[in-house]
């Protein structure tokens, strides 16, 4: 895997200096940065920015990328399909980072259906034809009112109105929790949430669920009630994308990889290791995975020695992380365990979206 996750390992693994080939299997020739995928659709600055290309990565960092798909791995090899031919390749340590899918293909997840071929050209101009599609609807539900389904509901409700010209969209919100951005936030912080959204004019559904019900979009208590959609956004949910692992007992039943502290999966005799959305270690957020990459490469150049004690390893770290929830480009808050205010971080996420920390982090370059 070649996003953020698979990316930052092999950073974290040169700046350790270890010594080694590093086969990096990626079927795209680029990576995403998620985080900005809710602002990608409507703006050109947070597209362009926000893929980045991997070849001058690779170059930089001495890596193969083999631009396949892993159809089988253990914990010994990679079966590997390149544009239809079969490749094994044997491994001293194989890290796992193909992170997640999700319901809704512009969050950059997971490979598009149809003819897409994994280029740079292709992703950026699918994502903007997709904004200019949502701009130009009359009505629009989002489903999942965590912070990805907050910060889209809401972009998408501003730029209708500013670059379709669009301002009699409606937007509808609905989330099954009673407070939007439960899983990261307190109800306090939830409710002012919802009152920002509700003031730029999306509507926000509190404990209900979208249903299917003879080809129209309904409300799980409201089962007689139509919602008007023109499309239904999905920005709820992560699905495992893991089916290719084939070791036993590295599996959680939902089919995330199992990780211990030093990021090893369970049953992969110590060679395997897995990092962001396809394991359960570590939370999904990409300052983890930048801030953690020393760990783990300190850990697989252990593991590439042969060492397989816990004395000789470090434990992954999620120590002080905040969340940050923009509300359209001018608004937003960000939430610790300890403050939340609309001071400084957010204005700042909305005008630079943070494509600055993988260019320096990472070395990442357009």
């Amino acid at each position: 895997g070649g996003g953020l996750a698979g990316v930052s390992a092999i950073h974290g693994i040169r700046g350790a200096s270890v010594d080694c080939e590093i086969v990096l299997v990626d079927p795209k020739d680029h990576l995403e940065i998620l985080w900005t995928a809710y602002r990608v659709p409507f703006v050109d600055w947070v597209r362009d920015g926000s893929i980045f290309p991997l070849e001058s990565f690779c170059n930089d960092m001495n890596v193969k990328h083999i631009k396949g798909v892993v159809q089988k791995l253990t914990s010994k090899e990679a079966i590997v399909n390149e544009g239809g031919d079969t490749t094994t390749i044997t491994f001293d340590v194989a890290l796992i980072a193909t992170g997640a899918k999700t319901k809704c293909p512009g969050l950059g997840r997971g490979l598009p259906e149809g003819s897409y071929k994994g280029t740079r050209e292709e992703r950026i101009q699918m994502c903007k034809d997709w904004g200019e599609k949502l701009i130009k609807h009359k009505n629009v539900v989002v489903v999942g009112g965590g912070l990805v389904g907050v910060e889209f509901a809401s972009d998408l409700k501003y730029y209708a109105e500013k670059n379709g010209n669009n301002k009699d969209m409606n937007v509808t919100l609905v989330h099954s929790g009673e407070f939007l951005c439960a899983n990261e936030m307190s109800e306090a912080s939830g409710e002012h949430v919802k009152t920002r959204l509700e003031k730029l004019g999306v509507k926000v559904i509190l404990n209900d669920k979208v249903i299917e019900q003879d080809g129209k979009c309904v409300l799980q208590s409201k089962p007689t009630e139509v919602l008007e959609a023109d499309e239904v956004v999905y920005m709820v949910g992560f699905f495992a994308a893991n089916d290719f692992v084939e070791i036993e007992g590295s599996k959680n039943d939902k089919g995330f990889l199992k990780t211990d502290d030093y990021l090893r999966v369970e049953g992969g005799e110590g060679r395997v290791f897995a990092y962001g959305d396809c394991c359960t270690t570590l939370p999904n957020a990409g300052n983890l995975l930048m801030r953690n990459k020393g760990f783990l490469a300190h850990n697989i150049k252990a593991a590439l020695e042969g060492k397989t004690d816990v004395a000789d390893m470090q434990k992954a770290s999620a120590s002080f992380h905040m969340y940050i929830c923009t509300i359209g480009p001018e608004d937003g808050l960000v939430y610790t365990s300890w403050c939340a205010t609309s001071w400084f971080i957010p204005p700042l996420k909305n005008s630079t979206m943070f494509l600055f920390v993988p260019k320096n982090e990472l070395g990442l370059k357009l």
